[in-house]
């Protein structure tokens, strides 16, 4: 099981590690330097290798906020992004095969890449909000899924 603690509201930590249960590293985030209007993470894996990066643009309309995510990782692009239809707020993924199943924000859904469950979440409700424990199924995509959970906690 891997937890993802919620990023929102937060102050951008400029170092964060997701680590298993046991303590073993799986990636790191390190804050990068980026565009007034973004908010950039390089990826790096176990061996401190740039594996990607994940990037939030801001896109603020007066009082409205649509944020939208992009991460790049190994050979995968994905992007997550927050839109208003009717005055209510939608939820996108899209690039790489990749889905998210259920409620984004609890208490669980699935993750799954062309249509096969990779990975089951569990939502959990703390004082800053929302956390992330994920079972992996699917170890080659673990740090795709590790990806996505950490966009979500952006979005929320």
């Amino acid at each position: 099981m891997v937890k993802v603690l919620n990023m929102k509201g937060s102050n951008e930590p400029k170092l964060i590690n997701v680590t298993e249960e046991d303590g073993t590293n799986i990636i790191s985030l390190k804050k990068s330097p980026a565009l007034p209007t973004r908010v950039r993470y390089l990826i790096t894996n176990n061996n401190n290798e740039k594996i990607g990066t994940i990037e939030k643009s801001r896109s603020n309309f007066s009082i409205v906020n649509l944020p939208e995510i992009n991460i790049s990782i190994n050979d995968d692009k994905i992007k997550l992004k927050k839109d208003m239809k009717e005055l209510k707020d939608i939820y996108e993924i899209e690039g790489s095969g990749f889905s998210i199943i259920g409620n984004w924000f609890g208490p669980t859904f699935n993750i799954t890449k062309n249509e096969k469950v990779i990975a089951f979440v569990k939502v959990e409700q703390e004082e800053l909000g929302r956390s992330y424990l994920a079972d992996i199924i699917d170890k080659s995509n673990e740090e795709q899924i590790i990806s996505i959970l950490f966009a979500v906690s952006w979005l929320d």
